[in-house]
């Protein structure tokens, strides 16, 4: 078995970590459309990279789960 440090890294699920870690510090439903939209774009670059499909889904279902947080948001007036 191989262990933690052996294994390659992945750089889509590392920025994937921070930007859930900012969301997540901040709780601001004001910075949701700026994460989703680094998230599209986290998504994206993973594509065409040929990122494995699970790294892709992780970063799909992740966005998924932001936008439905930001519908269930209360709305700030």
């Amino acid at each position: 078995m191989r262990s933690q440090s052996d294994r390659p890294a992945c750089p889509f699920l590392d920025a994937l970590i921070v930007l859930l870690d900012e969301e997540a510090d901040t709780r601001d439903c004001r910075r949701r459309p700026e994460l989703i939209g680094a998230m599209n774009d986290l998504e994206m670059e993973a594509v065409l990279a040929g990122a494995s499909a699970l790294t892709v889904s992780m970063i799909h279902a992740s966005k998924t789960m932001l936008q439905v947080n930001d519908l269930m948001a209360p709305t700030l007036q």
